[in-house]
This record gives C-alpha cells, structure tokens and sequence, in this order.
C-alpha cells in the first residue's frame, strides 16, 4: 500500500530520519543514569529498549535514504556530500546494529557482568553519538546548503539557452561542454582522442531538430568506436541529450578511462541502462535496469568515490558501489548501427568527497 506523504514531503525519509537521534541520543542518556544508579534495575532494561528501538531506526532511516535518491534532484555540488552521507550512515547503522546486540546479550544475562564491562559498553554507545552527529551534519547540508528536496536545484534550459553557445569549450577544473552544432565534425577531428574505430567509419551530419535547433547525427552500418576529450577528472557528472529511435545498439558515456580496456561507463540501449565498469577489457556490471527510451532523452552518470548513479530523464535509475579509479577521462562509445543523434554533452568536475 502506497504511503500518503504531506505535500512538503519529496519522501518518506525526513519523517524517519529524527526518530533514531531522538532514541539513541536518549539511550545514551539513559545509560549514564544506570551507571550513577546502578541499583535501579529499570535503568538497564530502559537502556536496551532504547537502543534497540534506536538500531531498528537507523535501520529505516537508511534504506528509506537510499529510496529518497531517486525522488529528488541531486545538484553537482552535492554530489560529494550524498556520498559522504550514504557512507557515514551505512557506519552508523551496523555500529548501533552492534550496540543493540550487546544490550540484548546483556538483557539475556539479567545484566550480572562485571562492571568495567557496562562502563565499556557506556564509553561505546556515547561514542557512536560523533557517527550521529556526523551523518546529520551531511544530511543538513545537502538540505540547507545544496537545496536538496527543497527547492529546484537545476534551471530548465530553453531553446535560446541551448543555441547561445554551439562549441567545445573547457573550464579551469576540468569541466567541459560541448554543443557540437554544425561543428560537430570539427571537434570530433580536433578535441576527440579516437581510442577504437575511426572517425572516417562515421556519416557525420548537421541536422536541425524542432525542439533543439543544430543537433548531431552520427550514422554508421556497423561501428565499435571509443573517443575521449578533455583531461583527467576524480570525481565527474557527465551528462548527454540524446535521441536513440534509429540506433540499433548501445550508446555509453564512459568515464574515468585510464585506457581502451580499464574504464568506468553508463551504457543505454532501447531495452536497458547499465552501470558498470571494464578492467582489463573484462566487463562488470554494477546495476542493470529495464528502460524504453523514446524520442529526446537526457542521461547522466555520477562517478564519485566508490559511488556510481545512473539517471535518465533525471530520474534514479541505477545505483552501484565498486572501488575507485583513478582519475581519468571522459567520452562516449558506441556499439551497433543506425543513427545516433546527440544534442549535447557536458562533464563536470565535482568537488572532492571527503571520506
């Protein structure tokens, strides 16, 4: 059964999120007055329920923050900060997860251990309050500093804005856009590093789209080609717009190349998008799901730390976790035949997480 959510509420997750603090923060109170009044046996029992009911919060809390990423709009900024709040609130949860286990062992034993062990166990609980503290502090800031779930982050582009700037242009941190236009044959020559297939294999024209005005529209019989641009980024957004009707095939945005057999992608085809990574010409996927593209479609990958987020349409769609790579760069394969038509591409350098 659906869950009816106020209409302030993106989701379920700021309503679950203050119960575990509220809990656990009690429970660590409480413990310090079963250890002043050692002799009053609802103090301990107290304490267990406390931190029980707190573990089973974080719990919620977690899973329903994994749920909430896929509701709201997650700015490039706040990139970083989400992944430092996922990972601090995985550590939080298994720490408490280990707190409420020794209480029920506690509880098991009607409390008769010695008493260095209930101040050990006090000093434990007290010191998961800086995890608390930590994993809130994250969460506040994607809120209150990055806007998220609170307003809109990302300003709707319009036809003017979109054909103001019909070039490849490169930013101080790395950053680079390109809207390839009637030039797009050029900066496939001259920015594009061609790691497989040629450009010569392509029919490259300039087309005009209704919506979009000069687009690109790349047109092989059969084509296995990997091309890069710009330099080397940590943590990247790259996102295209692309329209797939008339490909038969995979289109990737691959980043975090170190060469043509070690990289991360994003690959979409008309009955799947991937999330997944090549290591020595080996394929792995992270998440696999269904997905039928249609027309005009906007896809995005993050590519943070061990944090890898699929969108379409902006919308969550794929999620992994692997181990990071080194900085590297960012471009787009193509696998099948058809035409591809692509109206833009723009990479991001996000700011560093900090775990």
């Amino acid at each position: 059964m659906d869950i009816i959510l106020p209409d302030w509420a993106p989701n379920i997750h700021p309503l679950l999120v203050h119960f575990p603090i509220a809990l656990l923060m009690t429970a660590i109170g409480m413990n310090l007055l079963m250890l002043i009044f050692s002799k009053t046996e609802g103090f301990k029992y107290t304490t267990a329920v406390l931190y029980i009911l707190g573990a089973a919060g974080t719990v919620a809390a977690y899973f329903s923050g994994r749920e909430a990423v896929e509701t709201v709009e997650i700015p490039p900024a706040a990139n970083s900060i989400l992944g430092d709040h996922a990972d601090m609130a995985l550590l939080t949860l298994l720490f408490f997860l280990v707190v409420a286990v020794i209480y029920i062992v506690l509880w098991w034993k009607a409390f008769k251990v010695d008493n260095w062990v209930l101040y050990l166990v006090f000093v434990l609980g007290a010191g998961g309050s800086v995890l608390l503290m930590k994993t809130g502090e994250y969460g506040g800031r994607m809120v209150f500093e990055q806007g998220v779930g609170v307003k809109k982050t990302v300003p709707e582009e319009t036809g003017a804005d979109i054909r103001a700037d019909l070039s490849f242009t490169v930013d101080e941190d790395g950053s680079w856009t390109w809207f390839p236009g009637s030039e797009g044959e050029r900066a496939l020559r001259e920015k594009f590093s061609w790691l497989s297939g040629r450009l010569d294999q392509l029919t490259v024209l300039a087309t005009v789209d209704d919506q979009f005005g000069p687009v690109l529209s790349l047109q092989s019989g059969q084509l296995a080609a990997l091309f890069v641009a710009g330099d080397a980024i940590r943590s990247v957004q790259a996102e295209a717009t692309i329209k797939l009707d008339e490909f038969d095939g995979t289109f990737m945005i691959v980043h975090h190349l170190q060469d043509s057999l070690n990289y991360d992608f994003l690959a979409i085809s008309k009955t799947a998008m991937q999330l997944g990574r090549f290591e020595a010409g080996k394929e792995k996927i992270f998440q696999e799901k269904p997905v039928t593209p249609k027309g005009w479609v906007s896809i995005r990958v993050v590519g943070d730390g061990r944090h890898f987020r699929g969108y379409l349409n902006r919308k969550l769609v794929a999620h992994g976790h692997s181990g990071e790579l080194a900085p590297g760069l960012v471009g787009l394969r193509l696998l099948g035949k058809g035409t591809v038509h692509l109206q833009n591409l723009k990479v991001l350098s996000l700011p560093e997480s900090e775990g």
